[in-house]
């Protein structure tokens, strides 16, 4: 697995830290603890809108991801 913290020398191998590092087009989106609780706990209108939110957070992580995956794929030599 291509670690790209060891490679280049990154403070930390999270998505948000080589996102921010790489100033990437598309960043991670934060989310506070009482957004995953209030989406598991709560079947209202409010439990949906923060699951909806949650979504919404799955998909800008994918975006960031191929953000980092086009900008670092021409060091990687073989992916396993």
């Amino acid at each position: 697995m291509y670690q790209p913290k060891f490679k280049l020398r990154f403070s930390s191998n999270s998505l948000a830290n080589i996102a921010m590092t790489l100033n990437t087009e598309h960043q991670k989106m934060p989310l506070t603890m009482n957004i995953w609780t209030t989406a598991m706990m709560n079947t209202t209108q409010k439990g949906a809108k923060a699951f909806n939110t949650i979504v919404e957070r799955n998909i800008s992580d994918v975006e960031v991801l191929e953000d980092i995956y086009l900008q670092l794929k021409g060091l990687v030599k073989v992916i396993q």
